[in-house]
């Protein structure tokens, strides 16, 4: 089952995210909090320091922020596989018409991260402003207005729209794993060391030693009928192999 990692806001979210962290599940992800060491009972406002914590849990890993979740996510996640940012507050650098803002700018994150970026219809114009900016800094990105939402991550379409993007997400990584999986990948048949792969054509595990190369290619080439192309292809590489053996 695939992994959302969730950036909490501020201490004890993992309680309050409860009912959110059931939605997950009910899409198929399974969830994990990121560990934070929170300096006090209130999140951090203005410090910069939470966001190596967060760099150091969630490299390579689909990750998620909400709200001041989102900031942490966006500025700390640098080495995240995905990020998802809802409704990512407070305000930035760029934010000059608030004299009580984070003095870095937006610009701090890892623009090369794919990200989705989303916003409550509802939220004011400020919201929109650093929504956007944000949308526009990363190179891969989508973008969405939630319908009739304002800051409530619980609302029904946002909940919709957290779910069409892990659905995204969860279709990416399964065209990602078949194509790993495929059996003309040459990588499967390395004389060098011994693998167990799953084969196509019989029940039993594929042992692509050496010994085993000089059996294999012969026993393929009786199974035309099965798949003729592939097993024509395959049959083809495990000669090529089988001729440079000892």
């Amino acid at each position: 089952m695939p992994l959302l990692t969730i950036v909490p806001p501020m201490p004890g979210a993992e309680r309050r995210f409860k009912p959110f962290t059931d939605f997950v599940h009910t899409c198929g992800w399974e969830t994990e909090f990121v560990r934070l060491d929170w300096p006090g009972h209130r999140p951090p406002f203005g410090s910069t320091e939470i966001f190596p914590q967060v760099d150091a849990q969630t490299a390579g890993k689909v990750v998620m922020g909400y709200s001041l979740g989102a900031l942490y996510a966006h500025l700390g996640a640098l080495r995240a596989r995905h990020l998802i940012l809802g409704s990512i507050s407070p305000f930035f650098l760029e934010d000059e018409d608030e004299p009580e803002r984070w003095m870095i700018s937006y610009r701090n994150g890892n623009a090369a991260t794919p990200a989705d970026v989303l916003v409550g219809a509802l939220e004011d114009e400020q919201m929109h402003r650093r929504a956007t900016a944000v949308r526009d800094f990363y190179h891969q990105q989508t973008y969405t207005a939630v319908p009739a939402a304002e800051h409530e991550l619980w609302h029904p379409n946002y909940l919709q729209e957290i779910k069409s993007a892990l659905d995204r997400l969860g279709a990416s990584r399964s065209k990602v794993e078949s194509s790993s999986l495929k059996p003309q990948d040459s990588s499967l048949f390395l004389p060098e060391k011994c693998k167990v792969q799953s084969s196509p054509l019989s029940a039993g595990p594929l042992l692509a030693g050496p010994s085993e190369l000089y059996h294999l290619a012969d026993d393929l080439s009786e199974r035309t009928t099965a798949e003729p192309e592939r097993v024509k292809t395959m049959t083809a590489r495990l000669r090529s192999v089988r001729e440079k053996l000892p």
